[in-house]
């Protein structure tokens, strides 16, 4: 008796099964998104396109190099960690504006939203800011921030630290978040 009950109750089910299978779909008007649709706009699409900047092999080594910029105790004075750390890195920005810059890593332009103490990590202080590029590739483009018109780069954020030395303060860029 338990054998047969079981038997119905399979059965039932693989006939519950195949009538679900045998409903019909109705088609609707809603667009199937394959691999090739562009749902926002990529940085190509706003800015040109050099691809020969990775025939400039100077370029990319120079761009590879960090730049440490440096503040006096003299220019620091009276200036809290953060404040330096927001000098610093106005100062290590603007390197990267000036027009002998490989284009690789050249910035148009930037905007510093905010220098703020990391949260968690005693000593480390958090940059929020945006760049505008004026092509692509960039070394700019990474894994953080997003991509606006006219070539910015929005939401980015970079750790920092502050080292001091006997006669002025450095920035290090630790990485991102």
């Amino acid at each position: 008796m338990k054998h047969s009950a079981v038997l119905i109750i399979l059965i039932c089910l693989m006939l519950a099964a195949c009538a679900l299978q045998a409903t019909p779909i109705a088609p609707t008007n809603t667009p199937i998104l394959t691999p090739t649709a562009t749902l926002n706009p990529t940085p190509t699409e706003w800015l040109p396109f050099d691809p020969s900047i990775y025939q400039d092999n100077n370029g990319a080594q120079i761009c590879s190099i960090p730049y440490i910029p440096t503040l006096s105790k003299e220019q620091a004075a009276n200036l809290s960690q953060v404040q330096i750390a927001s000098e610093l890195f106005i100062l290590w920005l603007n390197h990267y504006t000036a027009s002998n810059t490989p284009k690789l890593c050249r910035l148009l332009d930037y905007r510093l939203e905010a220098i703020t103490d990391h949260p968690y990590q005693r000593g480390v202080i958090i940059a929020h800011f945006s760049v505008q590029i004026a092509q692509v590739p960039s070394n700019w483009v990474a894994a953080d921030g997003t991509f606006e018109p006219q070539g910015w780069i929005t939401q980015k954020r970079l750790n920092l630290s502050v080292d001091e030395t006997p006669i002025e303060y450095t920035l290090t860029i630790l990485g991102g978040p």
